[in-house]
């Protein structure tokens, strides 16, 4: 069997030349994660105008929806705290 050219290339010490299922399967997980947000954004580019009450902001879809994602995590996050200081 012949060798590969990888085969016959020195060793650093402490390296290794492989990484673990896990560390591959976070770091595919990680670039699908990045690539579908910057989909994301990419396709919401066009600006919305948002009423409340009496303010009117205008803004990419894009920049809407990750703070309507970020509002909803923190109230996500607030609630059950709240909720044991009504008990």
């Amino acid at each position: 069997m012949a060798k590969t050219p990888c085969a016959t290339l020195p060793r650093l010490p402490g390296a290794t030349h492989f990484m673990s299922r896990s560390k591959v399967s976070k770091l595919v997980v990680l670039l699908i994660g990045a690539a579908m947000a910057l989909t994301l954004i990419l396709q919401n580019l066009q600006t919305e105008t948002v009423y409340f009450l009496f303010a009117r902001v205008s803004m990419p879809r894009a920049g809407l929806l990750l703070s309507t994602l970020l509002i909803g995590f923190v109230l996500g996050l607030l609630t059950p705290g709240l909720l044991r200081l009504r008990k």
